[in-house]
C-alpha cells in the first residue's frame, strides 16, 4: 500500500491523548514523520512505542503550551532540524469548569483562551516559515461544532474558547490567498476520549465513536481536499 505522507513532516499538538494521539498514529502509518507536542512526557512515550511498534516514527518534544512567552523559540529550534512543516494539526484543548457564567470567574476564562487562542497565535507566528518553506502545507484547528448556531449553557469557558478559535482559524485561512498554506477547521464531533467522560462521566463508551475513527476522517479529508479551508460538520 503507498503510503501518502511518506517524506512529509507533521506537528501535532496536543499529541499524547485522545484525537491527538489518534491523528499523530495516523499521520505515521501513512509514512509521515510525526514531531509530537505535549506536556505529559509518559503518555508522549507511549505514544513513541505505540508508533515504533507499527513501523513509524516521532519526535517528542514535551512542552507545556501555556507557557506562551516560551513559544517564540519553538519554531527556531525545529528548524534546526527539519528544513520544513508539510502541516500541523492544533489539537490542545482542556475541557475547564462546566457551570453558570455567573459562578464562573475570570481565571476560568483565561486560561482556556490561554491554551485555545493566545498559544496558537505564537504558535502561527513562530512556525510560519516553516510552514512556506514546504511546497504545500496544511494547517488544522480542531474545533467543536456544539458553538456553531450559540453557546450551550453551561459550557461558557470551553464555548468561549472554541469560538475564539475559530474566529482565529478563520482569520487566519483568509489572509493565505497567496500563500502555499492550506487552513482548515475540522469538529471531530462526539468521541470516547477522557474529556468527554470529565463531561459526561455516566455515558457508556461502548457506544460512543472512538478518537480514531474521527482521526480517519480527518486523514480522508486531508488525502481527498486539500482546500484553503474546510468547515467540517
Amino acid at each position: 500500500m503507498t503510503k501518502t505522507l511518506s517524506g512529509q513532516t507533521w506537528l501535532v499538538t496536543g499529541a499524547s491523548r485522545g484525537f491527538g494521539a489518534a491523528i499523530a498514529k495516523k499521520l505515521t502509518a501513512q509514512g509521515a514523520h510525526v514531531i509530537a507536542l505535549a506536556r505529559t512526557t509518559g503518555a508522549l512515550e507511549e505514544l513513541d512505542d505505540a508508533i515504533t511498534s507499527n513501523g513509524g516514527t516521532c519526535t517528542l518534544t514535551p512542552f507545556d503550551l501555556t507557557k506562551t512567552s516560551e513559544l517564540e523559540a519553538l519554531g527556531p529550534m525545529l528548524a534546526s532540524r527539519f528544513p520544513q512543516l508539510n502541516g500541523w494539526v492544533s489539537c490542545a484543548m482542556q475541557l475547564g469548569g462546566i457551570g453558570p457564567v455567573a459562578h464562573s470567574t475570570p481565571t476560568d476564562y483565561q486560561k482556556l483562551l490561554n491554551l485555545s487562542v493566545i498559544a496558537n497565535v505564537q504558535m502561527i507566528r513562530t512556525l510560519d516559515p516553516l510552514l512556506r518553506a514546504a511546497p504545500s502545507a496544511q494547517v488544522v484547528f480542531v474545533t467543536d461544532g456544539m458553538n456553531d448556531k450559540s453557546g450551550p449553557a453551561y459550557w461558557g469557558p470551553y464555548g468561549v474558547a472554541k469560538s475564539a478559535l475559530r474566529v482565529l482559524a478563520e482569520t487566519y485561512a483568509a489572509e493565505q490567498g497567496t500563500t502555499s498554506i492550506n487552513v482548515r477547521c475540522f469538529d471531530p464531533g462526539i468521541m470516547a476520549t477522557s474529556l468527554r467522560f470529565a463531561a459526561y462521566p455516566g455515558e457508556d463508551a461502548s457506544k460512543l465513536p472512538t478518537a480514531d475513527d474521527a482521526a480517519q476522517k480527518l486523514l480522508d479529508e486531508i488525502a481527498a481536499m486539500p482546500a484553503r479551508h474546510l468547515r467540517s460538520a
